[in-house]
């Protein structure tokens, strides 16, 4: 049973070295056939293989901007870095530098994963980026202690030309002149009298009077309640006959009713004049509507244009203060703050 199980596991150990080796040979013949158009996919890798031959050439760029040391054989060289004009300009240099060496150190890592053994490929990268950044902080450290060292003297033969010079006369101060002492005798104070104290009156218990009455005060005496103003009963009226109508024998009135009735039927003129004045004051209300409409429509286009001016403003104070941050932060980087940190 042992031997079974461990010809089982030499059997899948042999398949995994087989699955390695045949990678290894597909990976090596990809690699030495960069012509042809078949499509190449990336080993091990989960990469987009129509980028790989972008990344290659971006790698060997980048390989070439880690390995470059031209930076620092030329300020190394004797009598390279000595006078002032010298370091300020190996800073500037160093500067680029830098910021070279992060690029390419960037694009290596990017380039690496289109590589078989991607950790080692960024190990590698980041160790020459290290080196490379060293050296070059090693130049910038030497400019900046000439150019301490050309202050330094400076400052002091400042100092030995202001101490050189002759030192102003002091001013002449005429001494504070004291008033002379009185002779004559302080004023002398009368003493203040004390008078004996007063002796209590003659007091007499107080006396108790009778309460006082209000004055002019009379009982209320109650009326009668009044009757509403104007309050008369309903009167029930007889119900009218309809217009148009009468009772039976009763032709006069009948002839009566009906020309009143026509006389009061408006004409046919009446009518419409009535209909076109209703009409006016309908259009009067709808114009009025519509001014009052756009009126509001105003009031909300002045009050969209100031916040969107507003808006802008605000965007432009923030793209100021960007700028001024971005320009803070070069400064900083130029005066050496950030090799301390």
């Amino acid at each position: 049973m042992h031997r079974s199980f461990r010809l089982s596991i030499y059997a899948g150990l042999s398949v995994l070295t087989l699955a390695v080796l045949s990678a290894g040979s597909a990976y090596a013949e990809d690699s030495s056939d960069k012509s042809g158009d078949e499509w190449r996919a990336p080993i091990l890798t989960g990469v987009n293989p129509e980028k790989r031959d972008y990344y290659e050439e971006l790698g060997r760029k980048s390989d070439k901007i880690l390995d470059d040391r031209s930076f620092v054989e030329k300020w190394r060289r004797p009598g390279a870095l000595q006078t002032p004009k010298q370091a300020e300009e190996a800073l500037e240099e160093a500067d680029k530098a830098l910021d070279l060496v992060d690029r390419a150190v960037k694009n290596k890592t990017a380039a690496c994963y289109y590589t078989f053994l991607v950790n080692y490929c960024i190990g590698e990268a980041k160790e020459k980026s290290y080196e490379r950044q060293r050296e070059i902080r090693g130049v910038m450290a030497d400019a900046r202690t000439i150019l301490h060292k050309v202050k330094t003297q400076e400052n002091a033969r400042k100092k030995e030309e202001r101490l050189a010079k002759p030192l102003p006369q002091p001013v002449d101060i005429a001494p504070k002149t004291v008033k002379p002492v009185l002779s004559e005798p302080p004023v002398k104070l009368k003493p203040k009298e004390v008078q004996p104290a007063s002796l209590p009156g003659d007091y007499s218990p107080k006396e108790v009077k009778e309460p006082s009455k209000p004055t002019g005060w009379e009982a209320k005496t109650v009326r009668e309640p009044s009757e509403p103003s104007g309050f008369k009963a309903a009167s029930t009226k007889e119900p009218s006959m309809p217009s148009g109508m009468s009772m039976p024998g009763s032709g006069a009135n009948s002839d009566g009713a009906g020309a009143s009735s026509q006389a009061k039927q408006p004409t046919r003129e009446e009518l419409e004049q009535a209909n076109l004045k209703a009409l006016a004051e309908k259009e009067a209300e709808a114009a009025e509507r519509q001014r009052q409409a756009e009126e509001k429509a105003k009031a909300r286009k002045a009050k969209r244009e100031a916040r969107n001016k507003r808006f802008k403003e605000d965007q432009e104070k923030r793209r100021a203060a960007q700028l001024e941050y971005e320009k803070q932060q070069k400064e900083g980087k130029k005066s050496g703050l950030f090799d301390y940190f």
